[in-house]
């Protein structure tokens, strides 16, 4: 018997199922293709605009000037900003020039007192990036950082979670161990650790609000200002109005209830044993050098809350009080 071939209708039909299949294949990988390339898209945008910090501080002298402080956390240059300001579709376009653009890891002031800005209604600044280099900015407006510009500028307290020994790497580590602490919970802002040396003293370091309150993250009020922070109230006991054991984590502090300051209660250094300061808060001196810096006691409002009677050793362990700065 001789073998027979495929008749030409079998193999029409063959080819056209083959054909509608291969289509099926394409269509469906080329649909995941763009499905996956979208979803990509999408996280990289969130992760370049997640690093994106936009920090608004709105300054007025005599009611005239008004500038826009902006730091660039991120990796990507800000190359436009949009500020819109109080209800409806108002926005102010802030074209940036080359000289202007906002590199990554930079802070830079921008003065709106020109272009009709209230300090009375909220203040929005939105970032545009230019991701894929073609020069089509992207505006982000789900990054936007709101400030309500109507209240009172203050400035926030906290008492450190976590403790140290009396090698701080010096004022500047002291003051870097407040802000990463600060940045690590997205507080913002600048801030120092309330601690002097022999040679330099808190007071000279940290700003003197004068109508501005100091306030814990819970809202209460450790000062009215500055002049209040460093000088007996009313009841001629407390020179504080609340505790300072609220850490950056809006958290009630327990043990251990001590902080190393090296400050008196106008903000002057008050020496403990040795050098006086941990040698300038870079030591913590050993059997034939003995280092001893003095503390506060965050559960006292009195003149003990900054400076006790006893020195604590420079090898022990205690947190730190930081007080939020202006932005220079």
């Amino acid at each position: 018997m001789n073998p027979r071939g495929i008749s030409p209708l079998i193999a029409t039909v063959l080819i056209i199922g083959f054909t509608v299949a291969l289509a099926a294949v394409i269509i469906t990988w080329g649909s995941m293709f763009i499905q996956t390339t979208v979803e990509s898209s999408e996280k990289e945008a969130v992760k370049y605009t997640g690093s994106v910090k936009v920090d608004i501080k709105v300054r007025s002298t005599n009611g005239t000037e008004r500038t826009v402080t902006v730091e660039n956390k991120g990796i990507i240059p800000i190359e436009a900003l949009v500020v819109r300001n109080g209800p409806g579709t108002k926005r102010i376009d802030l074209v940036l020039t080359p000289q202007g653009i906002l590199k990554p890891f930079e802070i830079k002031k921008y003065d709106i007192s020109k272009v009709g800005v209230s300090l009375e209604d909220p203040i929005e600044v939105i970032p545009g990036l230019d991701f894929d280099k073609d020069g089509d900015i992207e505006f982000f407006e789900a990054k936007v950082k709101q400030i309500p510009q109507a209240r009172d500028p203050y400035y926030r307290v906290f008492v450190t979670s976590q403790t140290y020994d009396g090698n701080l790497s010096g004022l500047e580590g002291a003051d870097n161990k407040c802000q990463t602490l600060a940045n690590n919970q997205g507080l913002g802002g600048m801030w120092k650790a309330w601690l002097s040396t022999g040679g330099i003293s808190a007071s000279s370091r940290l700003y003197h609000s004068l109508n501005g309150p100091y306030k814990l993250l819970n809202g209460n009020i450790v000062a009215y200002n500055w002049s209040d922070l460093t000088s007996i109230n009313e009841d001629n006991t407390n020179y504080i109005r609340s505790h300072i054991k609220i850490d950056e984590k809006d958290i009630e502090v327990t043990s251990p209830y001590k902080a190393f300051t090296g400050t008196d209660v106008i903000g002057n250094p008050i020496p403990g044993v040795g050098e006086g300061w941990c040698i300038s808060w870079t030591n913590i001196g050993g059997i034939n050098n003995y280092q001893a810096g003095r503390v506060g006691l965050t559960g006292r409002m009195n003149s003990d809350w900054t400076t006790t009677s006893d020195s604590e050793d420079c090898g022990f362990f205690w947190r730190l009080y930081c007080f939020e700065q202006p932005w220079s």
